[in-house]
């Protein structure tokens, strides 16, 4: 597992779920040596580290393993029991059907119906029903530890990094929200504002074989939650060399899939085989690095016309429906003030 620092949103968001249910969670915050200072700073880190010492202290102070998100207390030691039901299935398939069987057991997952769909020869999809209701902050919050969980132990049981087809999410975007974070969690930037909560597998991912054993299981639990904050390893290199030049030519021009076949010696069509393979694009990949550079202007200040030029658009309305389409939210919402319409610097 690759270690990243954490947004401190997370902690954040922890502890006004837990304020507005009468938790004080000052003791888990210094148990984990994070200053509460830390959490008004939207561009302040906590280290995978922290973030387990902190969740942990949250789970002793609630006696429980959601940290009083759910419905009802989970005991501690109801994980447990769940992940060794799973690690003698066959194949992750068959791991996450058990899975979704003992969910009624747990009385905090009353609230969401787990249900799982199998497409033969397609895909598989998780989908947390919220039965009609709009998620407020504390389900929201729920949902996404739900989805990283899921995720997180799913690439643990069969040895290598999953990367769903899609994660949607029913709610907007979080206000600092940054795709690379979410990216890091669940191998994909997820949709905001969705219809319905939902982790997407292909079937290929579906079959593949479990490879842990209880003796690993034992030594996973022992440090848990610290895989859940921890980058699956096992990515294939090509998705990062192109990430990386597309990263490159945001300030000069961003290369095209013909120019990236080229510095990388292969042909095109070459190139787009092996990346969906790994489940992306080179359109995806663009879009998400245009994402990362339009999010990280607009925290400097930038204005939507300067955003626009910048990153190549024809028009600010063309800017503003992409960012719209990546992100749920237009430029002006995101950045909680009114939308800045000066003409590019130099213009």
């Amino acid at each position: 597992m690759m270690k990243r620092p954490i947004p401190t949103d997370y902690v954040a968001r922890t502890i006004r779920a837990a304020d507005r249910r009468g938790i004080d969670l000052e003791p888990a915050l210094r148990a984990a040596g994070i200053r509460p200072a830390l959490l008004t700073d939207p561009d302040s880190r906590v280290t995978p580290e922290q973030a387990t010492a902190f969740t942990q202290a949250v789970w002793t102070i609630t006696g429980d393993e959601l940290g009083g998100l759910g419905a009802a207390p989970v005991p501690r030691g109801s994980f447990r029991l769940v992940t060794f039901a799973l690690i003698h299935a066959p194949d992750l398939e068959h791991a996450l059907k058990r899975m979704m069987s003992s969910l009624p057991a747990l009385p905090a997952m009353t609230p969401i119906d787990f249900r799982f769909h199998s497409e033969p020869g397609e895909s598989g999809t998780l989908v947390l029903d919220l039965r009609g209701r709009a998620p407020d902050q504390v389900t929201q919050l729920l949902i996404e530890l739900a989805f990283l969980l899921i995720h997180r132990f799913s690439s643990w049981l069969i040895g290598r990094a999953i990367t769903p087809l899609s994660v949607s999410l029913p709610h907007s975007a979080p206000e600092d929200f940054e795709p690379r974070f979410y990216r890091n969690l669940y191998g994909v930037a997820p949709h905001f504002s969705a219809p319905a909560a939902t982790i997407l597998f292909d079937r290929e991912t579906l079959q593949s074989p479990v490879v842990q054993t209880e003796n690993t299981l034992r030594e996973f639990l022992r440090n848990s939650p610290a895989v859940l904050f921890s980058e699956p390893t096992g990515k294939t290199p090509l998705t990062t060399k192109v990430r990386r030049m597309l990263e490159r030519g945001v300030a000069g021009g961003i290369p095209d899939a013909t120019t990236i076949a080229e510095r990388l010696s292969m042909s095109e069509s070459h190139l787009r085989r092996l990346l969906r393979a790994e489940g992306t694009s080179v359109n995806q990949l663009r879009q998400e690095v245009l994402c990362d550079a339009a999010l990280l202007r607009l925290r400097r200040g930038d204005s939507t016309n300067q955003i626009s030029a910048a990153l190549g658009f024809s028009e600010p309305s063309a800017f503003r429906r992409a960012f719209k389409r990546w992100t749920g939210n237009s430029p002006g919402t995101f950045r909680g003030a009114p939308e800045r319409t000066s003409a590019p610097a130099g213009s």
